[in-house]
């Protein structure tokens, strides 16, 4: 296992080197200060930091704990940042208690620094001593510390801060006093600190020296404390805002999946607090009215920005022909995701549930817009529950906290009138056309040895990323392939591949997607024109009384869409049209564009290109899509291949492509071989999920695997409610695999209902991929997943379980040949049919691969008859006429609302 990993490992490293530089050679600096400075610079101070730390080990193994504390606050090689203490704290914690008392009394008898003194009062494992040593501070009599307040406005809000954080109402006005009488006025950098451990939105602060603190949320226990943060990545600062709440809710703006994870981490709480992680889609879920609304504006709104574009932007070739229909829905994507966790946020903060809600800002380079985004939702200004806070682990930081809290304060601002005052944007066309020119990849090269011309268009993207590799594989062994990479870096495409040295270097060619620094510098013309549009856009959107999340966004972030959602996609869009220009002249177009995944709009808009010169296009699809769902885009390649036919039939009643164009090539992830053994299959799952996760099987006991969606609680609820409830009076093992989407602290939900219902020990969760999960079970179940496709591709029987009222957007259960259950009852009747004889339900399952040929194929074979059946079309054939495409990449509505 070690072996095999580190050499898969060096693998990688090999294959980085020979692919990043041809990467990096026409790549902006940003890529290399990301790529390579960055991850040094992460590597020298880590080795900085274990170097300190083992210092300090050194001294507690040879002199003892006490000794070791007195060397880090002593010696001149310790760094003594928040961070350092906190590592220490929690190095102590758990120990001896006299040990960390003592740590905590030399922090405050030898530290002056801000972040370190309110970190040790905030902390719950350090506040009950820090309180004590500051019951003790006397200001007045004590004359070095009376020294360091007059002198240090920052010591002062220190002393004031800390004790305001963990004192009781007489101690906290005593030592305010004290300080105050040494400290008669108050700088702004004394304010920005002091509100930085806490200030209200709602209403000023009625102290001058104390400031909101009196009020503070944190004085007083908490029901549930909701904290939003721009990131989530800083788990252990983050905790120090859990005390004195019994449940903690987290959501971040950045984070759309709310994947942070709180567990096994040392936190500044305690371990069996209840803590939760939200994410956009599980308050505002996919298939709901607000959120086929929010896409509607994003739409209507992508389109009028283009409009305005078309009538006002005369002299610019802004698109390539055939292209604008790709550049809306890539301007509407930009919009849609931020605006969709603002709605989240917005349903977030009116639930009753909280009593409690901080807003955690971190470093002005973290935040970016944080400030500027959360001033578009007016409640925040009006709610006694709301509190900002500064969760910044320097002074510097913490200092520049008062204007972003004026940000808020001030809540949604209208654009001034002042727009645009240059020249007409014909004038900056020249240096527009210079910087597509230089964004152009090089003329593909190719052999000629006869071998059929592919280029396989593609982009990194998580969910998709081992399926393009598969294409990619399976193209590699039949064509003559070429990877056009719309991006800077394919390596997790290149990663995924079986033989990631089947493509040369030489063999990539890269789509920028994204301006570089300098090329932003030669197009500021351009960009301050531009800016100008969407001033005057918002601007008129305003004064039609339309201040919603996406009009907010589009005003507070208009510098992001016009390098990101605009610039970078014409000068994309222009390149990819240059691109097949420079190929057609040198006689080196491809025979055949292969595309995926297709609803990235940077791969998709290759398609208008093609079909100019005469290109055959084809766009795979490795998962099971459907209309219902409002975001996915119609298709306008030649040709699209999909997993079974069943989504074939979805493709051309949804996406806008004729069922003649429709071609079923299976899935790499659904693979079914002719000769499978299940119990051979299932009997070696099981050992490997021993061996590896630690999973024990005990014969004759029925095994489930049930696969969970991120989508409404309330729903899946129910669902996992009818499992757990139907399968009560049959001996079972019960795996749960959580979506990718879903939260480790949503997981645990699941674990906590099993437990009510005194089933908890049946339930584990799933450790392994979903594939080792469907092969260990004797039954794979699930509500609403894509999953039971792959489950029946492997001859698994498939419950499918529903809320008795409850529709799903795609009806899976008639897709794979599956029940749909829809009570306990009826699961416990076919669970104890199958117990008593289980043939019946298999020679079912087994009926699915018999009716889809590709997937006992395999990719190889299936992708590759399609290629060469469209090649060997003629082109009059093959090549779809301009009046077959949609007119919109847009999904024609309206859509209807599922509860999942």
């Amino acid at each position: 296992m070690l072996g095999d990993w580190v050499s898969k490992r060096i693998g990688r490293m090999y294959h980085g080197a020979r692919i990043l530089p041809r990467f990096l050679g026409d790549s902006r600096m940003s890529a290399f200060s990301k790529r390579i400075w960055a991850p040094l610079k992460r590597r020298l101070a880590w080795g900085m930091r274990f170097v300190a730390i083992r210092q300090a080990r050194v001294v507690d193994k040879v002199f003892g704990v006490a000794t070791g504390n007195q060397f880090f606050w002593t010696s001149p090689t310790m760094p003594k940042g928040w961070e350092d203490v906190q590592r220490r704290v929690f190095f102590l914690h758990g120990r001896r208690r006299s040990d960390l008392d003592q740590f905590v009394e030399l922090a405050f008898s030898r530290s002056s620094d801000f972040v370190v003194w309110t970190g040790l009062a905030r902390s719950s494992l350090t506040k009950e001593r820090a309180a004590a040593v500051l019951c003790a501070l006397d200001p007045e009599a004590d004359a070095g510390l009376a020294r360091r307040i007059r002198t240090s406005h920052v010591s002062a809000a220190a002393v004031v801060g800390a004790g305001a954080i963990c004192l009781d109402e007489g101690q906290m006005q005593r030592l305010a006093r004290a300080v105050e009488a040494l400290l008669p006025w108050q700088t702004e950098g004394y304010s920005a600190a002091i509100d930085s451990l806490g200030a209200r939105l709602d209403q000023p602060p009625r102290d001058a020296c104390l400031r909101s603190l009196p009020e503070s949320g944190f004085r007083s226990r908490k029901r549930h404390c909701l904290i939003v943060a721009s990131t989530l990545r800083d788990t252990q600062n983050l905790s120090l805002f859990f005390g004195g709440a019994e449940e903690v809710t987290l959501y971040s703006l950045s984070d759309l999946y709310g994947k942070a994870d709180f567990a096994g981490e040392p936190l500044h709480c305690d371990r069996d607090l209840p803590i939760n992680v939200e994410n956009a889609r599980s308050r505002v879920t996919r298939f709901s009215a607000e959120y086929h609304a929010l896409h509607q504006e994003t739409r209507d709104q992508a389109k009028r920005i283009y409009d305005d574009l078309a009538m006002t932007g005369e002299g610019v070739d802004w698109l390539p022909p055939d292209t604008r229909i790709f550049a809306e829905m890539n301007l509407a994507d930009r919009l849609f995701f931020p605006s969709l966790t603002l709605a989240a946020l917005r349903r977030l903060i009116v639930d009753p549930e909280f009593d409690h809600i901080v807003i955690a800002l971190g470093s002005r380079i973290e935040d970016r817009d944080f400030c500027a985004m959360l001033a578009g939702l007016d409640e925040l200004t009006t709610d006694p529950r709301v509190e900002v806070v500064s969760t910044a682990k320097s002074v510097s930081e913490r200092l520049t906290f008062a204007p972003r809290l004026a940000e808020l304060r001030n809540g949604s601002m209208e654009l001034p009138d002042s727009g645009y005052w240059g020249p007409p944007p014909s004038v900056y066309a020249g240096q527009f056309h210079d910087v597509i020119r230089d964004a152009t990849a090089p003329i593909v090269e190719w052999s000629r040895d006869g071998r059929t011309r592919v280029l396989f268009l593609c982009a990194a993207t998580s969910a998709y990323n081992d399926s393009t590799a598969a294409y990619l594989d399976a193209l590699l062994k039949r064509f003559e392939t070429r990877m056009g990479f719309a991006g800077s870096n394919p390596l997790p495409v290149l990663n995924e591949m079986g033989a990631p040295g089947e493509i040369a270097a030489t063999e990539i060619y890269r789509l920028q997607t994204s301006i570089s620094k300098s090329q932003e510098l030669r197009l500021v013309g351009i960009k301050a024109w531009l800016d100008g549009l969407l001033r005057r856009v918002v601007r008129e959107m305003i004064q039609d009384g339309r201040r919603s999340i996406p009009v907010h966004l589009l005003a507070v972030r208009r510098a992001y869409f016009v390098r990101e959602a605009l610039i970078s996609f014409m000068v994309e869009a222009h390149s990819i049209d240059r691109w097949f220009s420079k190929m057609s002249a040198a006689d080196a177009l491809p025979e055949v564009v292969v595309m995926s995944p297709y609803r990235d709009m940077f791969v998709a808009n290759a398609v208008a290109a093609a079909r100019r010169y005469s290109v055959r296009s084809i766009a795979l699809e490795p998962h099971g899509l459907n209309a219902n769902y409002c975001r996915y885009a119609t298709i306008h390649s030649d040709f699209c291949g999909v997993i079974t036919e069943a989504f074939r039939r979805e493709a051309a009643s949804g996406f806008g492509i004729p069922l003649e164009r429709c071609r079923t090539v299976g899935s790499p992830r659904l693979t079914a071989p002719e000769s499978y053994e299940m119990q051979a299959r299932t009997e070696a799952a099981r050992q490997a999920a021993s061996r590896d996760y630690g999973y024990s099987f005990q014969d004759g006991r029925l095994v489930l695997a049930f696969f969970s969606q991120p989508t409404n609680w309330n729903q899946l609820g129910k669902v996992w409610r009818i499992l757990l409830e139907g399968s009560a009076e049959q001996d079972v093992q019960i795996f749960l695999k959580a979506h990718p989407e879903e939260a480790p602290s949503r997981a645990l939900r699941y674990l906590e209902i099993a437990a009510d219902l005194g089933l908890g020990d049946r339930v584990e969760i799933w450790k392994g991929n979903a594939k080792e999960a469907i092969e260990c079970a004797d039954i794979v179940l699930a509500a609403y997943s894509a999953t039971v496709v792959e489950a029946a591709s492997l001859r698994r029987p498939v419950i499918c379980l529903a809320p008795e009222g409850v529709d799903y957007p795609l009806e899976q259960h008639r897709i794979v040949g599956a029940p749909l259950l829809r009570n306990p009852a009826e699961l416990a009747r076919m669970l104890s049919e199958f117990v008593k004889d289980p043939s019946a339900m298999r020679a079912e399952a087994a009926q699915f691969v018999t009716q889809e040929q590709q997937i006992m194929e395999g990719i190889d074979v299936s992708l590759a008859r399609l290629v060469q059946e469209i090649v060997d079309m003629p082109a009059g054939q093959a090549i779809r006429d301009q009046s077959d495409l949609p007119e919109s990449c847009f999904l024609a509505g309206p859509h209807r609302p599922f509860q999942v």
